[in-house]
Formats: C-alpha cells, structure tokens, sequence
C-alpha cells in the first residue's frame, strides 16, 4: 500500500512539472493557431483580389502586430492570476522577444510618469517664481522631452543590465547553465509587475507627484517577489541560493541606477537647478 501510495504522489508531482513546463507554450500555440486561421483567411481572400500581393502583405503584417500584443496580454494575465507557475514556465520557454516587448511598456510607461512629474513640478515652479522674477522660472524650469527620453533610453538600458546583472549571480552561486534569453525573461518579470503601478502613477501624476513616486515604489516592491519567483524557473535552481541571487542582483541594480542618475541628471535639468544640485552632494 505504501509503494502504491508513494507512486501516486510522484506522479502528482510529475505532472505539476509536466504543466509548469507547458502552459505557456500551451496559451501561446492556443492565441497562435487563432491568429494563423485569420492569417489564412486573410491570404485566401487577398489571392482573389488585383492587389493580392500587397493585401497579403499588410494582412500578415498587421496580424504578426496583433498576435505580438496578444501573446504579450496572455502572458501577463496569466502571470497576474499564478505568478510561480507562469514565471517558471516563461522562463523556460526563453521567449525573450515578449521579454523585450514588457520591458519597452514599462519604459514608455515610465518616462511618461517621470515626464508628467517634471511638468507637474513646472506648474508648480510658475506660481512661485513670478513673485520673485519671470527669468528665475525661465531658468529652474525642466526640459520635459529631454526628460522624457534620457529616461526612456535609461530604463531600458538598465533592464538589459539587470538581466547581465542576474546571469552572472546565477552562474556564480547556483552554477547552472542558463541563456541571456531567460535572463531577459526574468528581468522583465518586474516590468510586467511594475506595468499596472505605473499605468496609475502616471494618470496620479497629473495631481500629485509624491502619490505617483510611492505608487510606482509599490510595483518595484512587487518586482523583486516576481523576479524571485522567476529564477525558480530555471532548471536545477537551488531554492536556497534563490533569494540571494535576487538580493545581490537588486542590490548591484540600485548601485548602478543610483550611479546612472547622478551622471544623466545634468542632461535635462537647467543651470539653476544644477547649482542647487552640486549643493546636496
């Protein structure tokens, strides 16, 4: 009875690896077949038309777009209702285009949140500094699209060093072997935790930037349990080393993001603000 009863539980266990392993390819191929069934409707219907050529053309390519973002919806939906389960099985699957897609929306979404907090602070700069003088505003304003862009191309450059950062604590203390793919992928699990934080902080911005920093806190804070859960995913991952490589990985990433922002502040901030700046260091 005991052999019997031990036999059922290995098999229990095999075959919650078995659907770590698959589900997301299974949701993928599932969202996949239904594109690839419009994608050949679309061609046979182009074929009977003069311009099929062209027609076959954009079909294809405005589906390839829909089917990106659909896989990139499923994937996070599916992460936001089983984290671990979902994480794992990303990971696994090393899609590392998805991985690049979440990690460009945050970016975008950041920089917005970050520009609408600059230009709150403008608001605020207008109604002090005339009562002072029109060029003390003129000259301790923020450079709203600078700001926009330094941090668009900053967030991403960071992520792509996270996933560096991850790959060598991984190597390092759980030596196992994994790709920079599912590097990619697990770095990009704390943007797709981060994404619905910064969709609200960016619309609070517009009404308190002090709300909005603390929103967006509370997605980086949600990052790091993502990301931990992430590196599970890799195969022969010591749950013991686990938290470590995620604390070293965050601990080297706000090094390096603190280092980051000291050298591109001076890019979008005026002289004024510089002078003020170079005080409090």
């Amino acid at each position: 009875m005991n052999g019997d009863e031990n036999s059922g539980s290995i098999q229990i266990i095999n075959s919650d690896e078995h659907t770590d392993q698959h589900l997301f390819q299974h949701e993928i191929d599932t969202v996949e077949k239904i594109t690839t069934e419009n994608n050949d409707n679309c061609t046979n219907t182009a074929i009977n038309d003069a311009t099929s050529d062209n027609n076959s053309d954009n079909s294809y390519s405005q589906n390839s777009v829909i089917f990106y973002f659909k896989r990139l919806f499923t994937v996070a939906l599916k992460t936001i209702k089983t984290p671990y389960f979902m994480l794992s099985a990303f990971v696994k699957a090393a899609d590392y285009k998805v991985a690049l897609g979440f990690i460009i929306i945050q970016s975008f979404l950041f920089a917005g949140s970050i520009a609408s907090i600059f230009d709150s602070v403008n608001d605020l700069l207008s109604n002090v500094t005339p009562l002072f003088s029109s060029s003390l505003y003129s000259s301790a304003t923020f450079s709203i699209m600078k700001s926009f862009f330094v941090t668009l191309i900053s967030s991403i450059l960071l992520m792509l060093i996270f996933a560096s950062i991850i790959h060598i604590f991984v190597t390092l203390l759980m030596k196992t072997k994994a790709t920079y793919k599912q590097m990619l992928c697990i770095a990009s699990s704390k943007c797709i935790a981060q994404i619905p934080f910064t969709v609200v902080a960016f619309i609070v911005s517009m009404f308190s930037p002090v709300t909005a920093l603390f929103i967006a806190g509370l997605g980086t804070l949600l990052g790091c349990f993502f990301v931990t859960s992430a590196i599970k995913g890799l195969n022969n991952a010591s749950d013991n080393k686990v938290p470590y490589v995620a604390f070293l990985s965050f601990a080297v990433l706000a090094v390096i993001t603190y280092a980051l922002i000291k050298l591109i502040l001076p890019v979008f901030l005026s002289s004024s603000l510089l002078s003020i700046k170079r005080g409090l260091y």
